[in-house]
């Protein structure tokens, strides 16, 4: 505005009166009047309250990047905090210690579940966790392995389950009238008039579930 009061040869408050008051920017009176300072400088006035507006309007600029900082900084130090002392989450899932087979068989007892605290949410349909004993399931489960079960009477042939026959416990794929397993070195085995299904297997409950 002022140059442009510079080039018309006017005063700035010329200018703005001649917009109206409804159109001029909204300035305090104080403002006005260093405005009608201004125009009454000479060339050198003007260049140093140009330098001096420069300067200050800066250090404005940088006071309130530091104030912005000083806000984000606390923020993040609040978070920090809050994290530090919110609560873990575990997720209790019951277990048993008795291994179920990928091999031959393992006689079924009545054992009771105990309960695993798992830092990480299961399965979604999860019912308990069970150990694996046997190599017949390699390389899909290996030996030591704890599995994810969901308790159940019926699975889909292909799904991997969790049987009882001939009074054992097998871990192995359902297939047609038989049970598979998925090491070639075992054949597969002809299901039992006393065969029923106990569950499926969901997943590998692994050192991840316990950080």
């Amino acid at each position: 505005m002022v140059e442009i009061c510079q080039a018309l040869d006017i005063s700035l408050s010329y200018l703005l009166n001649y917009y109206g008051k409804e159109k001029a920017p909204s300035l305090s009176d104080e403002a006005m009047k260093l405005a009608a300072d201004y125009d009454d400088l000479d060339r050198h006035g003007k260049r140093m309250v140009r330098l001096v507006t420069d300067e200050e309007m800066a250090r404005c600029d940088e006071e309130e990047r530091q104030k912005q900082a000083a806000i984000l900084r606390e923020q993040r130090e609040q978070k920090e905090v809050a994290e530090e002392i919110a609560p873990e989450i575990y997720f209790i899932t019951p277990g048993f210690l008795s291994a179920m087979s990928a091999g031959t068989g393992q006689p079924a007892d009545d054992e009771y579940p105990e309960n695993y605290r798992l830092t990480k949410e299961p399965p979604r349909g999860t019912s308990y966790i069970a150990p694996v004993s046997g190599n017949s399931m390699e390389p899909t489960y290996h030996n030591g392995d704890k599995l994810f079960i969901r308790s159940c009477t019926e699975i889909r042939p292909g799904q991997i389950g969790v049987f009882y026959m001939d009074g054992k416990q097998l871990v192995k794929e359902l297939g047609d009238e038989v049970l598979i397993s998925h090491n070639p070195e075992y054949p597969p085995r002809p299901m039992t008039e006393d065969m029923r299904c106990q569950g499926l297997v969901l997943g590998v409950c692994d050192e991840s579930y316990f950080e």
